[in-house]
């Protein structure tokens, strides 16, 4: 945390100056895209406009597109100036991203030069991610939304193309598994496979939710059932994932390398986690949306549990864009149902969260600032995101 003051006032400060510039523009325009009018009725309505939400989209997209700042961009570079359809199979870039081979060799055959076919691929990456708040404009904050993914995605994202086109996958994937969308839903999941294969775990996660979808009927088995495969993951699941890994030609042989970080117990991810179940429990008891409640609470475990299995195992840690439904889509929406009345109050059930809507914006809006300066401080100078420069610089 203070390494990222220090950067604000001794190191790079033009630079961190810039991205703060970039978030906080990006999250203006998304909030203005959503305004509250009262009508006849004395009630309120909020309205959507897509002009700022446009405009929001274009900040995000002008600065990564653009750009060539991140430490593994060259070899993104590269390896897009080599693929093609007749080594695609044999590349020695990773045999598990032949989702990500195909796209390249693709947009290759359209795009001969990488800095523009890099560009296509960022902006699919941003454009799914938008995608999905669009999908959900009646239901969530797109500010909030949009500051939540600024906070922890967005800049990562300069560097690793592969881990973010498949999180974005992964999160239109939940869209559609809220919204029914069975087929959507895992076929946006395949994609984010192929795409990293790590999101393997996404799918099979996916595939439990519509599992126990058929114990509608037995709540308590159902709760049975979940707590059971957590405990079993948390306790084997480092062994698990060690032993398919060594047993799987599918899986590239450098994912061996992050078995042996050995780390200490993620007390963060709790910290980081606290406030989520908070709103998801409140929302359990007080909402009106029991669809979206139960699959933020079905992703919420499980990204919790892979968050803490990712301090054994390293790589796994990418897996949280996978799992940022309950982050990036059931927090704005629990604020946005608190600010519009939505939340259902009665004698039987206190209220399990007593601060009104502007305190507890507040407080979210400090939680993603927090966030977003820890992980600067982690990655600013690990990723090469300390220097930006324009493609044409």
């Amino acid at each position: 945390m203070l390494t990222f003051f220090r950067y604000l006032i001794h190191e790079n400060t033009i630079t961190i100056w810039l991205y703060n510039f970039i978030l906080f523009f990006s999250v203006l325009f998304a909030f203005k895209s959503q305004r509250r009018l009262a009508n006849k009725n004395f009630s309120f309505q909020t309205r959507f406009h897509p002009n700022w939400f446009i405009a929001s989209f274009f900040v995000l997209w002008f600065f990564i597109t653009l750009t060539d700042t991140g430490s593994d961009l060259g070899n993104y570079y590269s390896f897009y100036t080599n693929v093609d359809f007749t080594n695609i199979s044999i590349n020695s870039f990773s045999n598990a991203y032949y989702g990500y081979l195909f796209l390249n060799a693709s947009l290759n055959l359209l795009f001969k030069d990488p800095v523009v076919g890099i560009g296509v691929i960022k902006t699919l990456s941003l454009f799914l991610v938008f995608l999905a708040f669009y999908l959900m404009r009646d239901k969530i904050d797109i500010g909030m939304a949009v500051l939540g993914f600024g906070s922890l995605y967005y800049f990562y994202s300069y560097s690793a193309l592969k881990w973010s086109i498949a999180g974005s996958l992964c999160l239109l994937s939940s869209i559609f598994y809220y919204k029914s969308k069975r087929i959507t839903a895992v076929f946006f999941a395949i994609l984010g496979v192929f795409m990293h294969a790590s999101c393997l775990i996404f799918l099979c996660g996916l595939l439990l939710g519509y599992m126990t979808n058929g114990l509608r009927q037995l709540r308590g088995l159902k709760v049975v059932v979940m707590l059971v495969a957590m405990v079993v993951t948390l306790l084997f699941g480092t062994r698990i994932i060690y032993y398919i890994i060594q047993n799987t030609e599918y899986l590239p042989g450098r994912y061996d390398d992050y078995l042996s970080s050995e780390r200490n117990i993620g007390v963060m991810q709790i910290v980081y986690y606290i406030p989520i179940f908070l709103m998801i429990y409140s929302g359990h008891v007080h909402g009106t949306d029991r669809r979206l409640n139960a699959v933020a609470i079905l992703l919420g475990l499980e990204g919790f549990v892979i968050a803490m299995l990712g301090y054994k195992i390293g790589q796994l840690g990418r897996l949280e864009f996978a799992f940022s439904l309950p982050l990036l889509i059931y927090v704005p929406y629990y604020l946005r149902a608190k600010h519009e009345g939505l939340l259902v109050y009665n004698y039987n059930r206190k209220p399990i969260m007593t601060l009104n809507y502007q305190t507890l914006r507040l407080i979210m809006i400090t939680y993603f600032i927090f966030r977003y300066a820890l992980s600067m401080s982690r990655y600013f100078y690990a990723i090469a995101i300390n220097e930006y420069h324009l493609i044409w610089q």
